[in-house]
C-alpha cells in the first residue's frame, strides 16, 4: 500500500516537473523570437565599425609659387584636373550609443587628367604656359565619424547618415605625354577636410550597402625663410589647394 502511494507521489512530481520545464522552454522560445536579430527591426549601429568605400571622384589640384631668387622675381601656377576611378578606402573603428561611428581611415587611388603650368617673370614681363597629360596618385590618412540622426527603425529615413573626416593627403601628378615641363612631376600635399551625406540599405543582419556624395577640401601653405648672402637673397612661398567631388559606394558593418 505504501509502495503504491510512493509511486503515485513520484509520478505526480515528474508530471509537474515536465509541465514546468515545458512552460519554461516555451517562454524561452518566445523570448528568443522576440530578440531574433534576423528581423529587420534589430539592425543597429553597434559593435565594430568597418567599411570598404569606392569613390568615383573628380578632383582639381592647384599650386601657386612666389619666387624671389637673387633679384629674379616670378610666379608659377600649376593646376591639375582629372578623374579618379575609383579611390579605394578602408575605415575601421567602433560605434558609440548607436548614433555615431568613429573610425580611422586609409585611402589610395590613381587618376588621369591634364596638368597646366603658367610661369610669369615680373621683371621681364614674360609669361609661358605649358600643358600636358598626367596621372595622379592620391593617398589619404585621417580620422572621421559617421552620424545617424534618426533612431526610428520604422522610418524610411532610418539609414540616413552624415559624415565628417579630416587628415593629411599625399597627392602627386606625373607627366605622361612626350612633351615635359621643367619638372616631370608635381606634388600637391595638403591637410584636408571632408563632408559626406548618404543612405544605407541592410542586406543581412549586420551588413549593409550604401551610397553617398562627398566633398573634400584641402589646403597647405609653406614659406621658406629668406637666405641672405653676398649675392642677394632667396625666398619661396608655396600655396596648395585641392577640391574633390565624389560619388561613393560602400559596404559597411
Amino acid at each position: 500500500m505504501k509502495k503504491s502511494i510512493y509511486t503515485r507521489i513520484i509520478a505526480a512530481t515528474l508530471l509537474f516537473a515536465s509541465f514546468t520545464f515545458a512552460q519554461l522552454d516555451q517562454t524561452g522560445n518566445e523570448t528568443k523570437s522576440t530578440v531574433d536579430k534576423t528581423d529587420y527591426y534589430y539592425h543597429a549601429h553597434d559593435g565594430i565599425y568597418f567599411a570598404t568605400v569606392f569613390t568615383f571622384a573628380y578632383e582639381s589640384l592647384s599650386k601657386h609659387y612666389e619666387r624671389e631668387n637673387w633679384g629674379d622675381e616670378g610666379t608659377d601656377d600649376i593646376s591639375f584636373k582629372g578623374w579618379i576611378p575609383p579611390l579605394i578606402e578602408a575605415r575601421l573603428g567602433a560605434y558609440y550609443l548607436n548614433v555615431a561611428g568613429i573610425y580611422g581611415t586609409f585611402a589610395f587611388g590613381l587618376g588621369t587628367g591634364d596638368i597646366e603650368d603658367t610661369y610669369r617673370n615680373k621683371e621681364d614681363d614674360y609669361e609661358r604656359t605649358e600643358e600636358a597629360s598626367a596621372t595622379t596618385m592620391r593617398m589619404l590618412l585621417g580620422l572621421g565619424a559617421d552620424f545617424y540622426p534618426l533612431q526610428d527603425k520604422e522610418s524610411l529615413l532610418y539609414g540616413l547618415f552624415f559624415g565628417l573626416c579630416g587628415g593629411f593627403a599625399f597627392e602627386a601628378a606625373e607627366i605622361t605625354s612626350e612633351y615635359h615641363f621643367q619638372n616631370s612631376d608635381e606634388t600637391f600635399h595638403n591637410f584636408f577636410g571632408r563632408v559626406e551625406a548618404g543612405y544605407d540599405w541592410w542586406f543581412c543582419t549586420r551588413w549593409r550597402v550604401g551610397a553617398s556624395f562627398n566633398y573634400t577640401f584641402g589646403g597647405f601653405m609653406h614659406t621658406e625663410s629668406p637666405n641672405n648672402d653676398y649675392s642677394g637673397s632667396r625666398k619661396e612661398e608655396q600655396t596648395t589647394t585641392s577640391h574633390t567631388f565624389g560619388l561613393a559606394i560602400r559596404i559597411a558593418h
